[in-house]
């Protein structure tokens, strides 16, 4: 293995099963675009050679929108992620308007911009009713219902029995992937109660 690659894993014996192990160090890699290719080719190796997997994010100190793509590698199904509430005031309204005129003006990509205007019109509606805050937003992209990975109409997603390894030192996104992970019931959480530094 080298030392450019991000995350580490292999397999082991354990009653006559052969049982995968990932490690993801951080949600923060240094080219995200790297560790997803990097992660997919993991994944599909453990989906063909592997009868369970044990997935450690110990000691995880978060990161970002890298653990949505992780999640939907390791869900092979549909999942709800994250999403915030925010209380809205002018000047984040007028910061998102501001945020999307630009996006539009320099050519975003259109999800990027679909995701502004999202953003700002939930801040407006919530504003304008004085409810003090907006409904669910999500936090990485148009919405946070989440589709498995695919490749057409292939589920490329890790779809056998899984364990997450977690830690009084996984917190933000460690903490967002293990709830995550928890309400879509995709395995249990083994070891010790997380950090509360970003959900579970």
């Amino acid at each position: 293995r080298s030392r450019a690659e991000f995350h580490y894993s292999g397999t082991y014996e354990a009653n006559g099963k052969r049982i995968g192990y990932l490690r993801i160090p951080s949600f923060d890699p240094p080219s995200p675009f790297a560790a997803v290719r990097e992660l997919q080719a993991e994944v599909e190796f453990l989906q063909a050679s592997t009868d369970g997997l044990v997935v450690d994010i110990t000691r995880n100190p978060g990161g970002n929108c890298y653990g949505e793509f992780a999640l939907q590698l390791l869900v092979p199904y549909y999942f709800r992620a994250i999403a915030d509430e925010i209380r809205p005031n002018l000047e984040l309204i007028i910061s998102g308007e501001l945020a999307l005129e630009t996006a539009e003006l320099l050519g975003a990509e259109d999800w990027e911009i679909e995701f502004l205007r999202i953003f700002v019109r939930d801040l407006r509606q919530a504003y304008s009713e004085n409810r003090g805050r907006s409904g669910p937003l999500s936090t990485c992209g148009v919405s946070n219902e989440l589709s498995p990975a695919k490749e057409g109409d292939r589920v490329i997603a890790y779809s056998k029995p899984l364990i997450t390894l977690i830690d009084e030192l996984t917190v933000s996104w460690g903490d967002v992937f293990a709830a995550v992970m928890a309400d879509s019931d995709r395995g249990p959480l083994v070891g010790y109660r997380t950090d509360g530094a970003g959900g579970l």
